[in-house]
């Protein structure tokens, strides 16, 4: 018996929602297994992922009274890496029934308004910054080294 297009879209949705759930919980492993106790990690969180799965974007959200070393992507996520791809497959394969397909990620900043960045110091002090946004990508897994 034929599936109504109703349960198929629902069965989609399913597998799409658990996908994105399988990256989140990728992300949030690498940043426990590579949390320093001297450093302040943003939030990440996964904020699209296209119907393909093959590309996710993820905010970087530096909160307002932390202090971060910087504000740069790639001291937090080193997609320039190809190690750090490989982890990250290896992390999803084993959290979802997918094998992934080659990926690519773009990532989108939030500094906060008064989040402190050490990069920028003033008489050896972090500076509170201003609020800003920056988007990074397409960050491709084919293109790292």
């Amino acid at each position: 018996m034929a599936q109504s297009p109703r349960s198929r879209s629902q069965r989609h949705y399913q597998k799409d929602l658990e996908w994105a759930r399988a990256l989140q919980s990728a992300i949030e492993r690498y940043f426990f297994d590579s949390t320093r106790p001297d450093r302040a990690l943003p939030r990440a969180q996964v904020i699209s992922v296209s119907p393909s799965g093959n590309r996710f974007e993820l905010e970087l959200r530096f909160q307002s009274g932390t202090t971060y070393c910087c504000a740069e992507p790639g001291c937090f996520l080193p997609t320039f890496c190809r190690s750090w791809w490989k982890q990250l497959r290896e992390t999803l394969l084993e959290l979802s029934d997918r094998d992934p397909p080659p990926l690519s990620l773009v990532l989108h900043g939030v500094v906060e308004h008064g989040a402190c960045l050490q990069d920028r110091q003033v008489f050896g002090l972090p500076v509170k910054s201003r609020a800003y946004t920056y988007k990074h990508g397409p960050l491709r897994e084919r293109n790292a080294k």
